[in-house]
């Protein structure tokens, strides 16, 4: 996969079923920040305002490790500068800044995989603002390799989306975002909410929940509107959201994550949901603000 295929898989709209991601069919999906309702190549604001946010070292390489250390299943990150080579012959090669970086996940399998690619994707959005805020220039992509227990290692696409830089999203305690998921959890079939946060430039928040009937808890969590709704917002107007409802063995049947400030997220559902999932519908992200 060359660099500027992996530069473009984040100008998306989505890509739906099961997804070939570096030679490697995971059976995720990933969605990135097109919408309908924005005009091609204008950049996606997610949040409902711009403004200051937490800085973050002093040069690149303390930026990209400070927010690295805050991620259990990233390791070797770095942005280098790179050549993209020209689509065709009237172009001249490029330099672009590129973040590159390791996922260490139990296995190859999709629902192994998408909780360590979106602590990637929440690293991604926080060293381009922060390179952004500090002057040291415009990174243009990620490309991410997936790093399996036994060292085995599977190079996968990746990208930054066009997104608005400086994002201030709605940012509450794990608590307060618990207190509201466990209020509206039976609605949708689930019970046991439990909530934790990762800490990108804001607080990213983990939901993991069970269901008795995961079929009719995934049908009532499928489109924006459900997650809305159990969320208190949109999934895009957070740092970051992971949500992932379990069966009553603990056996992950859907996962959904967003990662607005990368542009990005993926969904998995259970094969043996037998397709009660549409997957598509997970997959359109609000358009935002703007």
């Amino acid at each position: 996969m060359t660099l500027r295929r992996i530069l473009k898989r984040k100008r998306l709209i989505a890509i739906l079923g099961a997804v070939a991601i570096g030679g490697a069919a995971f059976g995720i999906a990933s969605a990135v920040s097109g919408t309908t309702k924005v005009q091609p190549g204008s950049p996606v604001l997610f949040a409902p305002r711009t403004g200051s946010l937490p800085t973050i070292g002093t040069d690149g390489p303390a930026i990209v490790q400070a927010l690295a250390s805050h991620f259990p299943a990233i390791s070797g990150a770095r942005v280098v500068s790179t050549t993209i080579p020209p689509e065709s012959s009237d172009e001249a090669p490029t330099q672009a800044l590129v973040l590159m970086y390791d996922v260490h996940v139990p296995s190859f399998d999709g629902s192994a995989i998408v909780e360590p690619m979106w602590e990637g994707d929440l690293l991604a959005g926080a060293v381009h603002d922060e390179y952004i805020t500090h002057s040291l220039g415009d990174v243009k992509g990620a490309y991410p390799t997936l790093v399996a227990p036994d060292g085995s290692r599977q190079p996968t696409g990746g990208g930054i989306g066009r997104v608005v830089a400086s994002q201030v999203f709605e940012d509450v305690p794990p608590t307060t975002m618990a207190s509201r998921v466990a209020s509206r959890a039976a609605g949708f079939h689930l019970r046991d909410v439990k909530v934790t946060s990762l800490l990108a430039l804001q607080h990213a928040y983990r939901i993991v929940a069970t269901a008795d009937d995961p079929s009719g808890a995934v049908k009532a969590l499928t489109d924006n509107a459900g997650i809305t709704q159990l969320l208190g917002n949109s999934p895009t107007a957070f740092e970051g959201t992971y949500l992932e409802i379990d069966d009553s063995s603990g056996k992950p049947m859907f996962i959904r994550s967003t990662a607005p400030r990368d542009g990005g997220g993926s969904a998995w559902v259970s094969p043996e949901l037998n397709g009660g999932a549409h997957v598509g519908d997970m997959l359109r992200l609000p358009s935002g603000q703007g």
